[in-house]
């Protein structure tokens, strides 16, 4: 079973529809405070209010192969104070409950590049981003992937409507390290939680890397 929060943002969104397409996944939950109001009888919908206590899914996460925490917001929406409860608090309570029902489940984090784990950067967006990296490593969870995406291109033209959109798919597509397509960023995390043993920290030339080897997977499959 997968289990996806944030379902209902622009990469949680692409991480569930690839999980859904992924023959060898028997069910998929989206968690989250909307409905992602998509019809698929594989998909189990869970709405859920208070993200610093998970005791309501303590069962539900049990039995989760893969979490996926995509479950973010934008520093520039809300209060200091508020970006550093969603974006490390939330994920902080929920390892806690995993590391008791499911300490063996695989837990894959939507990070982003120029996190600073270290706490070295004079940035605010990276120490936030470096603290839910930590609150992962330094975990009892011991199979955990850590996504750092760098610029990411929206492919719904309802979603990201404040980006320079066909600016940044042109800078992209002459600097192809520096970003990547929603779509493929979804696509990578599903397939690489599900079909790759790697652990660890992937940054952007690792994602896009793994997205050329699906996209080779996939045209020998093709071929045959």
């Amino acid at each position: 079973m997968v289990v996806v929060f944030g379902a209902t943002g622009m990469v949680g969104g692409k991480v569930l529809e690839h999980a859904l397409a992924d023959p060898v996944v028997g069910e998929v939950v989206a968690i989250g405070r909307r409905p992602v109001e998509r019809d698929d009888e594989r998909l189990t919908e869970i709405l859920h209010k208070d993200f610093n206590d998970y005791t309501a899914l303590a069962g539900i996460l049990a039995t989760a192969d893969v979490v996926h925490w995509c479950l973010s917001v934008y520093q520039s929406q809300v209060t200091p104070d508020e970006y550093e409860a969603i974006t490390v608090y939330y994920l902080a309570a929920l390892v806690e409950m995993l590391e008791r029902v499911n300490p063996k489940v695989r837990l894959c984090l939507h990070g982003a590049a120029g996190a600073s784990p270290e706490q070295t950067s004079r940035v605010v967006f990276a120490l936030v981003k470096g603290r839910a990296e930590t609150v992962v490593t330094g975990s009892g969870l011991s199979d955990h992937l850590i996504f750092r995406p760098a610029g990411i291109v929206p492919t719904d033209p309802h979603r990201g409507w404040f980006y320079p959109k066909k600016l940044l798919e042109w800078v992209f597509g002459l600097f192809p390290s520096l970003g990547i397509r929603d779509d493929d960023l979804g696509a990578v995390m599903s397939d690489a939680a599900l079909h790759h043993d790697a652990r660890g920290v992937w940054k952007n030339r690792d994602i896009r890397a793994h997205l050329k080897l699906m996209k080779e997977r996939d045209a020998v499959g093709s071929a045959r």
